[in-house]
Formats: C-alpha cells, sequence, structure tokens
C-alpha cells in the first residue's frame, strides 16, 4: 500500500464525497489527554513568590481561550507526517493557557496534520479542523447542498467521517458568501444534523452569513442573524470589528451562554479594537471585563512579521507575556507522566549541524511564559537548545538575583495513594559551578495542606536543612533525600530518583535554587 506522508486538505466538493478511509497516517493520532476540572487564574501569582494558594476556578465557570492558527495558507512543513528539515518553521508552546486550536486553511475542508493535532493532544486541548466557503465558488458550493437532500447527507456523512477517523475535535463552520433566503431552512437543518452526528465532538459558527436574510454580513455581535447557529452549536466566533457595545449585546443575547461566545481578536490588527500586535492585551482585557470567551486569531504574527529565526523566542515571549494575565492555566491530571521539554524543534544529536521539526515530538512546557526568555544571561528561565536528554531541549533555570531563586516548573493534578508509592524522577545538569538544589511538592489533601521538599545532588551527599516554612504549619514539612543517584548517560547528567508514598494530591512542584541549572528531564509515574 502506498504510504501516506503528507497531511493535505480536500480541495473541492467532489474530493470530499470521494473521500475514503485508506490513507495511513491517522494510526499515529494521539488520543486527548484528560485535563483537571480545574484551572489557575494566572494573574493570581507570581513565578518567584511563594504564594501558597492561587485562585483555583472550575474549568467550566470561567470564559476559554480559543487560538485559530492562519499561517501563510496553512500546510508549510508542517504537513509531513515525519517532520522535516528545520527551516524558520512557527513553533506554538502555550497549551496549558488555551481549551481549543483550530488548523485554518482558505481549503475547502481543512484537516488538521498530524503533528499539530498530536501537540494539542497532548496536552488536553481540543484540535478543530475548518470547513470554510468562499466569494461566487462557495456559494456554488452550498446552491449544490441545498437543493440535493441525498448529496447533502453524503456530505454530512463524510465531514463526519473525516472528523473520527484522524480524531480531531470537530470543525469550525466559516460561509463567506451569501446564501440565496429560500435555502437558509436546509442550511439550519444541515447545522442540526452535523451537530447530532458528531456528537461530543464540537462545531463552532463563524460570524459570517446572516441566517434571516442570507447576505454576507458579519455582525460582530450575537444577534437575531446569527442567534440560530448560536442555538444548535457549541459556540460563536464573533467578527473582529465589534466596540464594546457589541460586547454587551451579546452578553444579553447569550441567554446563560456566554462563555461559549468567543470574541475574535485579529492579531494583526485589521479592523480589531486596540489595534492587535502587542496591543492585543487590550482586546482581551475588553472581552474578559464582559464575562466573555475569546477567539485569538493569527498569533503566528510575532515570526511572520517581527523575529528572525534566531529572535523568536525572544519575540514569543514578549506577546505572550502581555496576554498572561488574561488567561487561565489548566492542568493536566492523569499519571503517568513524563517530559523532556521537546518544543518540537532541536539539533538531532546535538553534535550534529541537521536540524528537524516535528511539533507531534513537543511535549509539556513550563507554564509561565512571562519567565521564558531566549537569552539566559538576562531571562530568568530559558529553552537550551544545545543539550538535552531527547535530542529536543532542555530547561534552563537561571539563578542571577535573590528574586529568582524559585522557580515554577509545573501546575498539576495529580492524585497519589500510600497504596502505590510515587516515583519521582529527575535528570538535572550543572553547566557551571555545582550546587545541590531543592523540588518543593505542594501537596494538599482532605485533612491538610503540606510540602515535600527532595533534594537534588550529585552523589547524594548530606545537604542542610531548608530554612524556609513555605507557608505551611510546623510539622508538616517533609525533607527528603533521593533513594538512587546516578549519571545519565555519558554526558553528566545526573538522575536523582525518589520514592514517595503519601495520600493527596500534587498541585504543583517549584525548584529552588543556589546556582543556575539545566533540568531535562522530570517524571512522575
Amino acid at each position: 500500500m502506498h504510504r501516506i506522508t503528507e497531511c493535505e486538505p480536500l480541495k473541492t466538493l467532489d474530493d470530499v464525497l470521494s473521500w475514503d478511509d485508506k490513507s495511513d497516517w491517522s494510526v499515529f493520532v494521539k488520543p486527548l489527554k484528560s485535563t483537571s476540572k480545574y484551572c489557575y487564574e494566572s494573574n493570581s501569582f507570581h513565578c518567584h513568590k511563594r504564594v501558597r494558594k492561587p485562585i483555583k476556578a472550575l474549568r467550566s465557570c470561567v470564559p476559554k481561550t480559543l487560538v485559530c492558527h492562519d499561517m501563510k495558507g496553512g500546510y508549510l512543513d508542517d504537513r509531513f507526517v515525519n517532520g522535516t528539515k528545520y527551516k524558520d518553521q512557527y513553533l506554538f508552546y502555550h497549551w496549558p493557557a488555551i481549551d481549543t486550536f483550530v488548523y485554518f486553511s482558505h481549503y475547502f475542508i481543512t484537516i488538521p496534520p498530524l503533528m499539530w493535532i498530536n501537540a494539542a493532544h497532548f496536552h488536553g486541548v481540543e484540535i478543530l479542523g475548518t470547513v470554510i466557503t468562499e466569494f461566487n465558488e462557495g456559494k456554488k458550493i452550498w446552491d449544490q447542498l441545498l437543493t440535493n437532500d441525498d448529496m447533502m447527507e453524503s456530505f454530512i456523512s463524510k465531514l463526519v467521517s473525516i472528523c473520527k477517523h484522524y480524531n480531531f475535535d470537530g470543525y469550525l463552520m466559516n460561509i463567506e458568501n451569501s446564501i440565496d433566503k429560500p435555502h437558509l431552512p436546509k442550511l439550519i437543518t444541515f447545522l442540526e444534523k452535523l451537530k447530532s452526528q458528531l456528537g461530543t465532538r464540537k462545531v463552532i459558527w463563524y460570524d459570517s452569513v446572516s441566517l434571516t436574510e442570507g447576505t454576507l454580513t458579519w455582525q460582530n455581535e450575537l444577534n437575531k442573524h446569527n442567534k440560530t447557529a448560536f442555538e444548535i452549536c457549541d459556540g460563536i466566533f464573533l467578527n473582529y470589528g465589534w466596540k464594546e457595545i457589541n460586547l454587551e449585546t451579546s452578553l444579553r443575547n447569550s441567554g446563560g451562554r456566554q462563555l461559549d461566545v468567543y470574541v475574535g481578536i485579529d492579531v494583526f490588527g485589521r479592523g480589531v479594537f486596540g489595534g492587535g500586535g502587542f496591543n492585543t492585551d487590550k482586546a482581551m482585557e475588553v472581552v474578559r471585563s464582559n464575562g466573555l470567551s475569546m477567539a485569538l486569531f493569527a498569533t503566528g504574527w510575532t515570526y511572520e512579521t517581527q523575529a528572525s529565526d534566531d529572535k523568536f523566542f525572544e519575540v514569543e515571549r514578549k506577546f505572550w507575556a502581555k496576554l498572561w494575565p488574561h488567561l487561565y492555566i489548566h492542568l493536566l491530571d492523569t499519571l503517568p507522566f513524563k517530559i523532556t521539554f521537546n518544543q518540537g524543534v532541536s539539533h538531532e544529536p546535538f553534535t550534529s549541524s541537521m536540524l528537524w521539526y516535528n511539533l507531534a515530538n513537543q511535549e509539556y512546557n513550563l507554564p509561565m511564559p512571562s519567565c521564558l526568555s531566549d537569552n539566559f544571561e538576562t531571562g530568568c528561565t530559558s529553552h537550551f537548545f544545545d543539550d538535552g536528554v531527547s535530542g529536543g531541549c532542555s530547561v534552563m533555570l537561571n539563578y542571577k538575583e535573590s528574586e529568582t531563586q524559585f522557580h515554577r516548573l509545573l501546575l498539576c493534578d495529580f492524585s497519589c495513594s500510600l497504596e502505590v508509592p510515587l516515583k519521582l524522577t529527575i535528570v538535572s545538569k550543572w553547566p557551571s559551578e555545582y550546587s545541590p538544589f531543592k523540588l518543593i511538592l505542594w501537596v494538599e489533601n482532605e485533612i491538610r495542606n503540606y510540602t515535600i521538599i527532595l533534594q537534588v545532588s550529585k552523589d547524594n551527599e548530606p545537604v542542610s536543612a531548608d530554612g524556609y516554612d513555605y507557608s505551611s504549619p510546623a510539622g508538616l514539612i517533609k525533607q527528603i533525600n533521593a533513594e538512587k543517584v546516578t549519571k545519565f548517560r555519558d554526558n553528566e547528567w545526573i538522575s536523582n530518583e525518589f520514592s514517595l508514598p503519601f495520600d493527596g494530591k500534587i498541585t504543583g512542584i517549584d525548584a529552588q535554587l543556589q546556582d543556575t541549572v539545566l533540568i531535562g528531564l522530570l517524571s512522575l509515574e
């Protein structure tokens, strides 16, 4: 059988109606990881301040964040099933702060490429494809579908089969052409049937064609022209030209479903409140003040317009650091958990000059992008691409001044029990002067909250007692040395293994430093 090495869209109605499930890259799709029902308000704590209780909330009760990826037409080097040599490709690594990712292109049916599906699913983020029709050609497609019941039924069936076959999580419906008014009831029926057959998979309606008049008129709010679609679908993606009064109208019309109203924000700033770009946070602030969800469009603006390849992480950090106060951090809740901080691009191996690019290899990232820098001389935390334990990269935690001795590594919701001791492994390296450091595990259970302090060292040598109380009651701090300290391969990486029998949930892991350190692997099982 011919092996499919590239992911492709479906460009015509005939392509969709004749599609079959013989293409084989679907076997590599990873399932969607579960996440906790809780999240944290990201502006409720700082990376370096030892705040014991950042604000926790139910995810079902807070506004959501959707990112719609539009990068130079889509299907660039990200289309390759096995990755490719690296050449100026956009990296997205802010998964802990978003709920839904949409892979967008201007082809008729956009099937998300494998590497984007797997990167999203690894982080517990739903990923949608796109159904888009535009201009006169788009109108012709819907004229065919809405006047032929058998064709429409077949089209719906194919959309559902495609979605299930590649295991992505639904569609953004983007009809940017007029629909003859007599055909509108059939279009509404199409939406109802598509949503019904997709079941728990999502359908989000883009604010474009009017479902009362059939004209292509963007409303920039939830109103009578698009409310029928909103009531059928899982949400609406509002157009970008809104003013605050439009948000107030949308809130009134949402019928208690304001969290399903995704207010569009075009990062390129085309007709957007605040002007987009590095002022995107101004629009986000207004959206959140109205209690609505938001849809960020074309966050790759940072790469397309602002950054040469060697400056990407610096620009990306600057952009997302301004957005961070308006986001919510989502928590992984399933063990085993293992990360080597792979960003989907690196040298392989490190002694080689060849670079590879494959987002399917991407792993969980630190939840504090405001502390991520491309320059470890000035930044708190940096991706370090010159060394790692898996061919990706490591994370450098920098110790320069007193305020950077604490680093928040992970926010989580992992349940542990006395019956099955938790095995925690950390692999680290000291790039300059050797100095042991500590991992701080925040633990909570039905009785109390406390910390477990793990001493990470090179030879399991004795270490001094901890001098901090971490806001815990006296006597509730547990300090533990590693059970096993070994060399990890032959390049100075050191593995510390701990066995931790306790009842409760780990809600976070911090590092306390006395000098700069590289972290290459962290696993809990």
